[in-house]
């Protein structure tokens, strides 16, 4: 939720409590979604930065959905070549929004998939706080980002809210993965907010952990998911809660099957 308080009676400032969500995840690999970037609305902090900052490693990247090119929020252009993937040998001063990989593990290359954009937007409630308003929402574009690692690979997803459009956003990401899988014989993960609370958990891709994760102060749904088809064994699973998000994180530890 960029980094949002939903408790507004929060006094600590928000860098020092974004900063302390993820240090207490204590997370080798931490997947994020709906980062803001030098953006006005969060204190032009960039949150990637802050994040790889508390879990101490330099290995990230800002997958940016759009940029600010003018005087306010609304005036979004979507990244160029060259500018689609922020890291730290690639860093840009530009305010934006989108999703990110910060990992202790090195990361050997970066990839980003566009993916299918909605052409029309719902009428969806907003978080205020605990409370909700509702208002008509347009969709935005939407990727995923690939975090090559030496072992396996971990694609972050934040799909559409507009059926069925995550659902045909869902099918080109499997379908990446299962070729990602073929070209390197790594297992793939495919984890972040899917805006699915079925059609997911299937015969080959399977969640690793199951759990109810939104909203945060009443869930009632799963949209969060960790997947894989390879064969892992979960030591641990658990889901967080945080100020600064609307949705519960979902944590696993595992370690393949012998």
């Amino acid at each position: 939720m960029h980094g949002e308080l939903l408790n507004s009676n929060n006094l600590k400032d928000a860098a020092a409590v974004f900063s302390d969500c993820v240090a207490e995840l204590d997370a080798d690999l931490l997947a994020l979604q709906e980062v803001d970037q030098r953006y006005p609305r969060s204190a032009n902090l960039n949150q990637t930065q802050i994040a790889a900052s508390a879990m101490k490693t330099p290995h990230w990247a800002f997958a940016p959905v759009f940029y600010i090119y003018g005087e306010g929020a609304d005036d979004q252009r979507e990244p160029s070549s060259g500018e689609d993937i922020i890291t730290e040998s690639n860093p840009t001063d530009r305010g934006g929004y989108g999703i990110s990989i910060i990992s202790k593990i090195p990361v050997l290359k970066w990839e980003r998939l566009e993916l299918t954009r909605a052409k029309f937007g719902k009428f969806m409630n907003i978080s205020e706080g605990r409370k909700s308003k509702r208002f008509y929402a347009k969709d935005h574009q939407r990727i995923a980002l690939a975090a090559h690692l030496e072992t396996l690979i971990a694609i972050n997803v934040h799909l559409s809210f507009i059926w069925p459009f995550n659902y045909f956003q869902f099918l080109q990401v499997k379908r990446w993965a299962r070729n990602l899988e073929k070209e390197t014989g790594k297992s793939v993960f495919i984890l972040g907010d899917f805006n699915l609370a079925s059609w997911v958990n299937g015969r080959q891709w399977k969640s690793l952990f199951t759990e109810l994760t939104f909203p945060i102060w009443k869930p009632d749904r799963q949209i969060d998911y960790i997947l894989t088809r390879g064969d892992f064994e979960i030591r641990n699973g658990a889901v967080a809660a945080f100020d600064i998000s609307d949705h519960l994180a979902v944590q696993i530890e595992f370690t393949p099957r012998a």
